[in-house]
């Protein structure tokens, strides 16, 4: 198994939290993961199936709680992952490889699926998803890229993280980020319109 802490940050995502989890573990030596008190049943399989688990306050973001769930766990590198991901076969094969490897930070391209079908809108959407614990730090803000601590960081193309959902979650999610602003309110309604006739161009709606 790699040397890996498997993290994940996730509220109310019972449908689908135990294959997530299950499929991190194949990558993985330990999961460490954050549930944001979730009132559909999701803790209570987070519990049963991490190595670390811990209960907080729901916030309606996961980056203010990135840097303290980094920090949990034996292993010294990281694969952060979210509840609507999935490891692609092409990096599931590639992990043992970069772990072993000189680098300490490695830029992942996350491939953006709705209802099957891969959704370009974003482009390529790179983020720094497999790195040496510390090497990393978030500001908390919503959505930003965090501070890197090393020089030894790198683009790993062709081997991405799948952001794998149904039409409906694009949806859900949207709603549960009621609360956080006008402005990722208006991006996030603006970007669920644009997959919206996307799909439908693609018969996919």
């Amino acid at each position: 198994m790699n040397p890996i802490t498997g993290c994940m940050i996730v509220r109310n995502e019972r449908p689908v939290i135990l294959r997530r989890l299950n499929g991190l573990r194949k990558h993985c030596k330990e999961l460490a993961v954050i549930d944001q008190c979730s009132t559909d049943g999701t803790w209570e399989i987070v519990r049963d199936n991490a190595d670390f688990a811990f209960q907080l306050p729901a916030l309606g973001i996961a980056d203010p709680y990135k840097n303290l769930l980094y920090g949990v766990g034996s292993c010294e590198w990281v694969l952060s992952m979210d509840a609507d991901e999935e490891v692609s076969p092409a990096l599931g094969a590639a992990l043992p490889k970069l772990i072993e490897s000189e680098e300490e930070v490695f830029w992942l391209e996350r491939v953006d699926m709705v209802n099957g079908v891969r959704i370009p809108i974003l482009g390529k959407d790179w983020q720094p998803r497999l790195f040496k614990r510390g090497k990393i730090r978030y500001s908390g803000q919503a959505h930003t890229h965090p501070e890197i601590g090393t020089p030894r960081a790198v683009l790993f193309p062709d081997a991405p993280i799948v952001h794998q959902r149904t039409f409906a979650d694009v949806v859900r999610r949207n709603q549960a980020r009621d609360g956080l602003g006008k402005d990722v309110a208006a991006k996030q309604a603006d970007y669920i319109r644009k997959v919206e006739g996307f799909l439908r161009e693609a018969g996919r709606l």
